[in-house]
């Protein structure tokens, strides 16, 4: 099959049609890889999930800001109304 590319903003795209993206289980804004071949790419669904890091999640949080949360002091002052300790 072949396509034309078009220019789109700042880049170039290829529209892939819609029986092909029903094929591969795509929707339009799903996420996919382009792999590099010898002669051209492959386009692949992305069914990674993104590994986290405890030390980047962690360097990323304010726990300052979270302490002097007013909406997190009033929901942490709360009884307990089932088994949110079990």
């Amino acid at each position: 099959m072949e396509k034309m590319l078009i220019k789109i903003d700042g880049s170039t795209g290829v529209v892939i049609p819609d029986e092909l993206l029903e094929e591969m289980q795509l929707k339009p804004g799903a996420k996919v890889t382009l792999v590099r071949q010898r002669d051209g790419f492959f386009v692949k669904p992305s069914n990674e999930k993104p590994k986290y890091k405890l030390k980047d999640l962690m360097a990323n949080t304010d726990f300052e800001l979270q302490r002097n949360d007013p909406e997190l002091q009033e929901w942490s002052g709360k009884s307990i109304v089932g088994r949110e300790q079990s």
